[in-house]
């Protein structure tokens, strides 16, 4: 949020994973001035009367995944879009500040900061973001209609996953497995791809490199350099 509006007032959310839980994190975000900033459950008053909710006071709720947009889609939105980047821009040399790539760990975080920015990043972008927000919403209409339990709506996929008997079977079988949550086919994904700037003149190099071995190969006979036809003796 540096830099942008809401840079003094933002918050966060996330529900219970162990990583946000351990003594070790809430330190850390404590002397980073972050901790203040995440949204919990009020400490007093709220479930203080509810034994069976008594539990959950100052702490955060649950582990489901169909109740959290980042997890339940839009991290594979970021990681997409960085593989895409770092395709498009492998025409660029080495050393090039526009390149982004994987090749180390520094230069990985450096692409998912620049994909991530606040103002200059393009992914997730905003209409994927409003769309998994809306389905947290119905993923929390369908729990309450199906009294708490988790349903076809809400099952979980990827690490938290809850599956059949027979659907493991089958994951064994197929060495597949499921991930991210809910999302309807042709919901839009390819349709939110943006590219970043200084990706922008690297794609139209690949689009002319791919325009011209398209060419060539219409074109028997004509050298692929010079573009100069064959002469056969």
């Amino acid at each position: 949020m540096k830099g942008t509006k809401n840079d003094n007032d933002w918050r966060f959310y996330h529900d219970a994973l162990t990583l946000m839980t351990s003594a070790d994190l809430i330190d850390y975000m404590k002397a980073k001035a972050i901790y203040h900033r995440w949204i919990l459950p009020p400490g007093q008053g709220l479930f203080e009367d509810d034994t069976a909710l008594r539990n959950f006071r100052g702490r955060p709720p649950g582990d489901s995944p169909e109740l959290m947009p980042w997890d339940n889609n839009l991290n594979q939105d970021a990681h997409v879009s960085v593989e895409r980047h770092v395709g498009i821009t492998s025409v660029y040399e080495k050393g090039d500040p526009r390149k982004f790539s994987k090749s180390t760990p520094n230069e990985g975080a450096r692409a998912y900061k620049r994909v991530l920015h606040p103002t200059e990043g393009v992914a997730p972008t905003p209409k994927r973001i409003v769309q998994d927000c809306m389905l947290w919403l119905q993923a929390l209409e369908e729990i309450r209609k199906s009294k708490g339990t988790l349903n076809d709506f809400a099952k979980r996929r990827g690490t938290r996953g809850e599956f059949s008997a027979e659907e493991r079977a089958e994951m064994i079988r197929t060495g597949s497995r499921q991930r991210g949550g809910r999302r309807e086919k042709g919901s839009g994904f390819r349709k939110c791809l943006v590219l970043h700037h200084d990706a922008k003149p690297a794609a139209k190099i690949k689009i002319e490199e791919a325009s011209k071995t398209c060419e060539q190969q219409r074109l028997p006979g004509v050298d692929s350099e010079t573009q100069v036809p064959i002469q056969h003796n």
